[in-house]
């Protein structure tokens, strides 16, 4: 990584994060709601990989919660070392505070895996978007050492994000992982 991409990274990462804690509540609350009509209606059934939000992401709980009673799997990560793994949640009581405090799976409760099995669609946060699919992470390289694979075993991987978060272009380097497609949830 050269010493200007992680500079300009590094910018773009305060400037999106400073954005991003700006968004209302009301629009927050708006753009969960908007993230759970659009996975319901398009992948009704199918077992989901998805994330806690965590701060100022779009949140997920409204679309997990749903999952949940529709007897629909879902997967939820947990921070491993530097990967992460997978765990099949059947409800939000096999969740606790891991990694940075971050609601995660339980590992009591869960047995973890490598992928989420099953999976058709992985919902993946991200600092900025852009609209080719380009993603900026918190840095740590958690999806991008996980997205080529998923990619390749036929996940359609689906970034999630605020209209502010997206850019026509970001800054990336070769192991900078992209996505099929970004939802803009509240946009």
């Amino acid at each position: 990584m050269t010493a200007d991409i992680t500079a300009e990274k590094a910018a773009l990462r305060r400037q999106l994060r400073q954005q991003r804690h700006a968004i209302t509540p009301e629009q927050h609350d708006q753009a969960g709601q908007t993230l759970m009509r659009i996975i319901q209606q398009r992948w009704p059934h199918d077992h989901l990989a998805a994330y806690v939000n965590a701060g100022s992401e779009v949140p997920t709980m409204s679309l997990l919660a749903a999952r949940w009673r529709e007897g629909v799997g879902v997967w939820l990560p947990q921070v491993t070392g530097s990967t992460l793994r997978w765990c099949h949640v059947r409800d939000r009581q096999q969740l606790h505070r891991g990694y940075r405090g971050i609601l995660e799976p339980d590992p009591a409760c869960c047995p973890r895996q490598d992928s989420p099995e099953g999976a058709k669609v992985m919902l993946v946060p991200g600092l900025g978007f852009s609209h080719s699919g380009a993603r900026l992470g918190q840095g740590g390289g958690f999806y991008d050492r996980i997205l080529p694979a998923a990619r390749a075993r036929g996940v359609y991987c689906l970034g999630v994000a605020f209209a502010c978060q997206l850019r026509a272009e970001l800054p990336t380097e070769a192991h900078d992982a992209v996505l099929d497609e970004v939802l803009v949830c509240d946009g």
